[in-house]
């Protein structure tokens, strides 16, 4: 199921529609349960189990999803061209819309030749005010942008990710709580991220990563970070790739499995 919590337009945590109060509901009854130790009840932020915690009664153990890595930490490129990545179906929580835009304007604002965008667009989407967002032609026809219009295959994924200097993930707040698999992926496979501020990437670039934070919902902060990004992209891949290690450390299997033994029912 989605999330089933979210935090309103004060920053409280409530229910997400019907199924997010079943949910609780549910919880309510295995609140004594988790206290006493005989239950682990886990999420994968500790602002998601914050959250949880708060609304349910129940406690929550934080869990790191654990991601196995695809390749050794180094084999992303160090030279031109500069691709900056962003890859899975596109959707207006992650900021696809604002993504498009944003390289647009920035692609407009310079001639420089050894920068290429690669972005996964399986299919168009639509707002909630029913405005259809697609991939403007001028932007098809620019040969630094490429667009990935099918679903990868085995192996596929790692042989982009093996490419990508930068990965940009503009997510909007609805990532405040949850987590994301990709800016996982990025951080252990040594990759820069580009992030907005507020959510729970931010939170694991700035411990596990390197990269640059920016405002949720800002076409012209992302298409200037775009130009900062590429300016420094040999710094920060070197920052990147230094922190690569711990990164694959709190997201491994054996982290995970160890933290849920140590957990109390498990004792």
């Amino acid at each position: 199921m989605a999330t089933p919590v979210r935090l309103s337009e004060q920053g409280r945590p409530e229910a997400w529609g019907l199924g997010g109060r079943l949910f609780f509901k549910f919880l309510s009854f295995l609140a004594n349960d988790a206290y006493a130790g005989t239950v682990v009840l886990a999420a994968e932020t500790q602002a998601l189990c914050d959250a949880l915690s708060k609304l349910s009664g129940a406690k929550f153990t934080m869990l790191p999803q654990p991601v196995r890595a695809a390749f050794d930490i180094g084999q992303t490129p160090d030279t031109a061209p500069i691709v900056i990545g962003s890859y899975g179906p596109p959707r207006h929580e992650k900021g696809s819309d604002i993504l498009i835009e944003a390289i647009s304007k920035y692609l407009q604002s310079t001639d420089r030749r050894d920068v290429q965008f690669a972005v996964q667009w399986t299919e168009d989407f639509s707002l909630a005010d029913g405005t259809k967002i697609t991939i403007p032609q001028s932007l098809k026809s620019d040969s630094r942008f490429v667009s990935i219009d099918y679903v990868f295959g085995a192996g596929e994924y790692a042989e982009w990710l093996k490419k990508t200097s930068i990965m940009a993930l503009p997510y909007r707040h609805d990532y405040a709580l949850r987590g994301s698999r990709v800016v996982l992926e990025a951080m252990i496979h040594g990759i820069p991220v580009l992030v907005s501020r507020g959510t729970t990437l931010d939170e694991h670039m700035n411990r596990f990563g390197a990269g640059m934070d920016i405002p949720a919902n800002n076409v012209s902060a992302l298409a200037e970070a775009f130009g900062k990004v590429v300016d420094s992209a040999g710094e920060l891949k070197s920052q990147a790739r230094l922190k690569a290690a711990l990164a694959r450390r709190e997201f491994s299997v054996s982290n995970f499995r160890g933290l849920l033994m140590g957990a109390p029912s498990a004792a």
